[in-house]
């Protein structure tokens, strides 16, 4: 699951809402004043809520190419680029914000994510603990140092921030995604289930979640209603590799070894390194070449 990034919110104070169109009030603000820094800012907030991030990473590198000190607006610019795969990028921009700005309490939880992706785990969690120690009651922090730590092996450590990030923000779908997973790597599958269906009754359409719940379900030996979640995560996202080789090994438990092939082949076409699908595929044709081999006759 990922990690849960923090944008800074409009560096003005007018009620954006009374306007119909953000996105447009900045873009006619920034035509007409081109050089005010603030109004880049906040035209590449409305471009990242619409997921144009290529455009309001040009926006956002003008506020700062402007204000080399507006660090608001660069890790505005940090978020932007890690939504856009250049995590590296990111990781400079949090750092550069933080060398000026050691406090900055959404700065440290942002680059713990861009540290995640890079596999820095140790660095991420060390970061997530320094904005909690500037913001104890910052429930992204505590959702997202619980993630770090179950994905370091320290589920046990991880399940408490969870549930404070849960006591500070109760309808948190992240968080209850996060102790689903940290309870089922403590063998607790009931809890992890009930975790996950809490989850998706706030978000239904959480693909992540569904195959999450399959992964609890199978625990269970539930494999019907497995292969059930596995299939809704993959009507949400046709292109989720994970998914469809976990519900190939879930048809093939079942013995239902040319449904399985299938969803095997598709999760290695999708991600052609994906070693476990490449192995599951070769077993699974084993499998299914020698149960179609003609019995030997009487003797």
């Amino acid at each position: 699951m990922a990690l849960a990034a923090a944008a800074l919110a409009w560096v003005t104070q007018e009620r954006n809402r009374d306007y119909g169109d953000v996105r447009g009030m900045w873009s006619a603000t920034v035509e007409q004043r081109p050089w005010n820094p603030v109004a880049r800012n906040n035209l590449g907030l409305a471009l990242a809520g619409d997921r144009r991030y290529s455009e309001a990473i040009r926006h956002y590198e003008a506020a700062v190419g402007m204000l080399p000190g507006f660090d608001d607006a660069r890790n505005n610019l940090g978020i932007a680029l890690m939504q856009s795969g250049r995590t590296k990028e990111a990781i400079a921009q949090f750092e550069s914000v933080l060398r000026r700005k050691p406090d900055f309490a959404l700065a440290h939880n942002n680059l713990a994510i861009a540290l995640y992706r890079e596999g820095r785990l140790r660095e991420a969690i060390d970061h997530c603990a320094e904005a909690l120690r500037l913001k104890p009651d910052y429930p992204e922090a505590h959702c997202n140092l619980g993630i770090a730590l179950s994905a370091s092996g320290r589920s046990p450590e991880a399940l408490p921030q969870f549930e404070e990030a849960l006591r500070l923000k109760p309808l948190y779908p992240e968080a209850l995604e996060g102790s689903g997973n940290a309870l089922v790597r403590m063998r607790r599958p009931d809890e992890a289930i009930a975790r996950f269906r809490a989850a998706l009754n706030i978000q239904p359409d959480d693909a992540d979640a569904h195959c999450d719940l399959g992964l609890a379900l199978m625990s269970e030996g539930r494999t019907e209603e497995a292969v059930n979640e596995y299939k809704r995560a993959i009507g949400l996202r046709p292109g989720f590799a994970a998914a469809h080789n976990n519900l190939g090994a879930a048809l093939a438990g079942s013995g239902r070894l040319s449904e399985a092939v299938e969803h095997f082949a598709e999760a290695v076409r999708l991600q052609p390194d994906f070693a476990d699908a490449q192995q599951n595929l070769r077993l699974a044709r084993e499998q299914l070449d020698a149960s179609s081999l003609p019995l030997s006759p009487p003797r």
